[in-house]
């Protein structure tokens, strides 16, 4: 070795928190209820009491028996409640509705590498870089956290996850995007090589 270099990830600039509520997107199924008027409810519970309901298509549209298609990806719970009462008042006085999650589907999270569950997760609540590696049950013993990193919108960001788990430095534990992929390469392919006399 002629010479060594230490080499740090400056941690990022001061993440901003997302929004508290969960955003409907596409790939949601949203189970809706309106009192009393079966005809409008979409796909009450199964008789194993499993709840059914509508996928949010790729436009951003629920579709309702009789009302037609709603509108409701980029809106919480609430707001997706409050706009199709709206639709339904078109039919009835004074709807009462109910709108659940009942799959959480577009907000999909991609643990890859040396975790020990890795896999795609979808995330059904804010969630930053230490709760998402806690997803895929930690890592194993052959994580090379210091070749970690994370991928959005095909940028690396510049995050140290090493120095997030063993050191604890709070700066680098960002709050995680929906298609954010955390990969963990493996300590067994780092490798050094000699060439020549």
């Amino acid at each position: 070795v002629v010479e060594r270099q230490e080499v740090a990830v400056a941690p990022p600039d001061a993440d901003v928190p997302p929004p508290a509520d969960y955003l409907i997107g596409p790939g949601d199924v949203l189970y809706i209820n309106v009192e009393g008027r079966p005809e409008f409810m979409i796909a009450p519970p199964n008789a194993s009491g499993k709840v059914q309901g509508s996928r949010v298509d790729g436009r951003g549209f629920v579709h309702l028996p009789i009302a037609g298609p709603v509108q409701v990806a980029g809106l919480s719970v609430s707001q997706a409640q409050a706009r199709i009462r709206e639709k339904l008042l078109t039919y009835l006085k004074n709807p009462w509705v109910v709108v659940e999650i009942a799959e959480y589907k577009s907000h999909p999270l991609y643990l890859l590498g040396q975790f020990r569950n890795p896999g795609t997760y979808y995330m059904d609540r804010n969630l930053n870089l230490a709760q998402g590696i806690a997803l895929g049950n930690g890592f194993d013993i052959t994580a090379d956290l210091r070749g970690a990193r994370i991928n959005r919108n095909n940028r690396i960001l510049p995050v140290d996850v090493y120095d997030l788990l063993v050191n604890g430095n709070a700066r680098h534990n960002i709050w995680l995007k929906g298609g954010d992929t955390v990969f963990i390469p493996d300590t067994r392919n780092s490798q050094v090589f000699i060439f020549g006399a």
